[in-house]
């Protein structure tokens, strides 16, 4: 590495500890349970390459901030759009958003995009978004939400979309490059059903997405342990995803 990274952490990064202790919860409370139920795989990480994640990146500086569906693929290996291998797994539908007095709205019926797993970033129409959307909230939600009710939540559903200010990705990028990052790994995880920070508290046991940074070897980038300058030592330890959930923020604007 050529550079050392100068300032905060983004804040969208958890420590690697807090990460791993969401992962494991994740694993044993949700994706077992769900291998179990529906006989397939269900949740599928996603490695998003330089070009892509640099679109992503741009496609965000020209917005008021990012929504995040998440929406499950048609359960048809058949059906042209479901990449192979893939078919009734979960994914993520991104769209721009833009601010209209106190609430963020969808910026329009062509802006939803998804990370192909063999193409890159493609874009889709809305009503093929809200296919994929309701596929998940039919068929998979239902039982995620069973599991949040019986580890402490206190949500009428598991996690339907996610929210991020635009200046989450525009940090994201900034650590991406100074780290000198080749990919990027977009994770489902959960809070677990103990947690001790606010954000925390306020999503017990809920479906979330962890973004981690890849090197060229394919391994994760731990920022923490890597040289640094300008850190607030304060922000060193905190560990928690800031991403605004829906349930309970931001459902008023949830065109689906």
């Amino acid at each position: 590495m050529t550079t050392m990274c100068t300032g905060d952490f983004p804040r969208m990064l958890v420590s690697t500890l807090t990460s791993e202790n969401r992962r494991k919860w994740h694993l044993e409370n949700k994706i077992i349970p769900l291998i179990n139920n529906f006989k397939r795989q269900i949740f599928i990480d996603t490695v998003i390459d330089t070009t892509s994640f640099i679109k992503l990146c741009e496609i965000n500086a020209l917005s008021d901030g990012m929504r995040i569906y998440v929406a499950a693929f048609p359960n048809d290996p058949n059906n042209s759009e479901v990449p192979s291998g893939y078919a009734g797994t979960l994914t993520l539908i991104y769209t721009p958003c833009k601010k209209n007095g106190q609430f963020y709205y969808d910026s329009g019926p062509n802006n939803y995009f998804y990370f192909h797993p063999f193409k890159g970033l493609k874009f889709i129409t809305k009503n093929v978004a809200k296919v994929w959307v309701n596929d998940y909230r039919v068929n998979i939600l239902p039982e995620l939400t069973k599991i949040v009710n019986a580890n402490g939540g206190s949500s009428v559903y598991d996690t339907k979309s996610l929210f991020h200010k635009v200046e989450d990705f525009i940090e994201l990028k900034k650590e991406f490059d100074c780290q000198e990052a080749k990919f990027v790994k977009v994770c489902f995880t959960s809070y677990t059903n103990k947690e001790t920070d606010s954000n925390g508290q306020l999503y017990l046991s809920r479906l979330t997405v962890g973004f981690e940074l890849i090197d060229e070897y394919g391994m994760k980038i731990d920022v923490v342990q890597r040289p640094r300058m300008k850190v607030d030592s304060a922000k060193m330890i905190t560990d928690f995803n800031n991403a605004e959930l829906c349930p309970p923020l931001k459902c008023d604007q949830d065109p689906f």
